[in-house]
């Protein structure tokens, strides 16, 4: 499912919605963006510079990413980046490595001690988490 399709109403859906994502994007502050550009090369979604920049290959790389996290987690979960908020939100979440248990199955020591938990319910756990302390 195209990350566009997150953009419904907008005249103009795909430019809408990477407005919204690139903005969300540069209202980071320069670590935060590199935290996200971090999990992404974690991923193996991201081969550009992790330098913070918004770039083409950043954008891709992000897109990428809610399509696996989708794919992977069958539709259990499916960040939206359509809006500045939902973006933003994602983005934050990315960056503190909530979905790295879906990308890329987080750390040795987590794949070993968890092997046998379900990746989905633990990503979902710590989404709820990181809500929980905003």
């Amino acid at each position: 499912m195209s990350a566009a399709l997150f953009c419904l109403g907008a005249a103009m859906p795909g430019v809408a919605c990477a407005d919204a994502l690139a903005a969300s994007y540069r209202s980071l502050s320069e670590a935060d963006r590199i935290a996200v550009q971090r999990e992404l090369r974690r991923a193996d979604l991201f081969l550009g510079n992790t330098d913070g920049r918004w770039t083409g290959s950043t954008e891709r790389a992000l897109r990428r990413s809610v399509e696996k996290i989708a794919q992977i987690s069958q539709e259990r979960l499916h960040p939206r980046i359509g809006t500045e908020s939902e973006a933003v939100q994602y983005l934050g979440d990315l960056g503190a490595g909530s979905y790295r248990r879906i990308l890329y199955g987080g750390s040795l020591f987590e794949r070993i001690l968890y092997i046998d938990r379900d990746p989905v319910m633990m990503v979902q756990r710590a989404l709820a988490e990181r809500a929980a302390k905003k």
